[in-house]
């Protein structure tokens, strides 16, 4: 079937011209009053897609009688990619505020842990050009110390040592990906949102050191565009959100630990902003 179409595409090609000057070589399969429906080929396989009309200044049928060669026409590039991979890395900002009851040195420490650093890859599989599923993988990490700080204990005994926190968290979330064309359907806007799960883990020093670590469930929203490169690749700039709430944590200091509920006031917050740039492969 695919050499009988290209067969028939190469004796008889239409024509589109479309409002940015680009020339399609292609077979027109429908050109309504607000959609042209064609077909093209690319790498030897034959694409499906669409334009809206105002993206279109002009269109011939069996423009091209015998076959044209790239110096008369534009190969588009795959508009409709079904995988997407990508690599990122950036700055993160955790929006929740230390305790205000928190003694001023121990706030001070917080406050400094609310910037960090992740990296995160993703995989998209879209079923259509604009609906797909994907799955991601980030990983957040902050960390601050500070030495010769007074801590005063709730027996009223004061000891001065040092703070220090080292986080590490991790999330995996599976969601639905959205994914939208610009004008010249050459770059895209990208949009996901799903559910997944966090790992927690604090090595900290607080005069003593100790472990914290926990798990729980939360969810992200992406929003992302890809400036397109070549159709193989593109540079993306994102923004997302993670959401979670720790409500139970294991501690562990010395030889021992123990599992400790939280109290609804001791809740811990995993809710981060993260602004990422990176590469996105496409397939």
């Amino acid at each position: 079937m695919l050499g009988m179409w290209l067969s028939g595409a190469l004796s008889a090609q239409d024509m589109i011209i479309t409002s940015y000057d680009d020339t399609i070589a292609c077979k027109i399969t429908k050109m309504g009053r607000d959609f042209a429906s064609f077909n093209y080929v690319h790498r030897g396989k034959v694409r499906k897609t669409i334009l809206r009309r105002d993206q279109v200044r002009f269109y011939r049928n069996d423009y091209y009688v015998t076959p044209v060669g790239p110096a008369r026409s534009v190969i588009l590039p795959d508009l409709n990619p079904h995988w997407r991979l990508a690599v990122k890395a950036g700055i993160s900002y955790d929006p929740t505020k230390p305790p205000g009851s928190l003694q001023h040195e121990l706030y001070v420490h917080d406050e400094k842990l609310t910037l960090g650093q992740h990296v995160e890859t993703d995989l998209s599989w879209f079923w259509s050009e604009y609906f797909g599923v994907g799955i991601v993988f980030n990983r957040f990490w902050t960390r601050n110390s500070m030495d010769n700080v007074h801590v005063r204990w709730p027996n009223g005994s004061v000891q001065t040592g040092t703070v220090s926190d080292d986080i590490t968290t991790d999330y995996a979330g599976l969601g639905l990906s959205i994914r939208t064309l610009d004008l010249k359907r050459s770059s895209s806007s990208y949009y996901q949102f799903g559910f997944g799960q966090f790992r927690y883990r604090d090595d900290a020093i607080l005069i003593n050191p100790f472990t914290v670590t926990g798990i729980t469930s939360g969810f992200h929203l992406i929003t992302g565009y890809d400036f397109a490169m070549s159709s193989d690749y593109a540079i993306e700039v994102q923004f997302s959100e993670v959401f979670g709430t720790l409500k139970e944590v294991k501690i562990a200091a010395d030889l021992s630990s123990q599992t400790v509920i939280l109290s609804k006031s001791e809740y811990h917050y995993l809710t981060r902003f993260d602004f990422s740039l990176g590469i996105r492969f496409l397939k």
